[in-house]
């Protein structure tokens, strides 16, 4: 009998529209899907911890899919093979009882890396700033959202829905020329970190100011908000789940 089982991957995102499957468009979904059809001999419909937007990076993504075991050896090595190389399969999970990836995932950590120098091997994974950046006011810009629960301001929902969100963290760090933001709360409503992330620049760029973003926030208008910041700095870097629920076979 088929049994559910979860998948921890790591993608690139540089090259797929995101991870929900298109009908036209080539996304991680897909290649998931294909490799794990081909190893397993079967047609396999997986289901992932949230969605992704184009050129967002994934450092631990969760997806579980059903399947009749036993696995066949060696199968995260042979997954691996057939996966492309910016798509890594990392462990695969048993469940202590039924579970979704995506609603039983409790909290999301997302990070957005920025660079103050120019690194061809950064191209693709870090945005470049050209002008100096005020910190300091981007982590009082930070504190503020901790202040709020409804991120309507920055969404790009179309006002219709739960825009609620237990915000838990919220900071950036520097470490030597490389800017990160480091952002968790339970879930986050589609392009919100990106939004969050192209206002808290405009503060830090002098544009604006944290009382500002704050009067933005509690405003509940998209279009007073800055615009999205660009996918290729963005890294989904951890998921949570209740304790013990995943239990390690391979």
């Amino acid at each position: 009998m088929a049994q559910r089982f979860f998948l921890e991957i790591a993608f690139d995102g540089t090259h797929y529209h995101g991870w929900q499957k298109q009908r036209r468009e080539l996304t991680v979904q897909q290649v998931v899907e294909d490799a794990l059809g081909l190893l397993l001999r079967h047609e396999v419909g997986v289901y992932g911890c949230g969605r992704t937007d184009t050129g967002v990076h994934a450092a631990q993504f969760f997806l579980h899919f059903e399947t009749e075991p036993p696995f066949p050896e060696r199968f995260i090595q042979r997954l691996n093979q057939i996966l492309p190389p910016d798509v890594a399969a990392r462990r695969l999970y048993k469940l202590k009882r039924p579970a979704h990836a995506r609603f039983d995932a409790f909290e999301r950590t997302y990070e957005y890396h920025l660079t103050t120098v120019k690194n061809p091997f950064l191209q693709k994974r870090a945005v470049l700033v050209h002008h100096p950046l005020d910190v300091e006011a981007m982590n009082r810009a930070a504190a503020v959202l901790l202040k709020h629960s409804d991120f309507e301001a920055v969404s790009k929902t179309d006002g219709r829905g739960n825009h609620t969100v237990d915000l838990r963290y919220a900071r950036w760090d520097v470490h030597g020329h490389r800017l990160i933001f480091t952002i968790t709360a339970n879930r986050f409503l589609r392009g919100m970190v990106r939004l969050i992330v192209g206002n808290m620049l405009a503060v830090g760029r002098g544009r604006t100011t944290p009382e500002d973003f704050d009067a933005m926030l509690s405003s509940r208008r998209r279009d007073l908000s800055a615009p999205l910041a660009p996918p290729h700095g963005l890294y989904l870097t951890r998921i949570r789940y209740p304790q013990n629920l995943l239990i390690p076979i391979l």
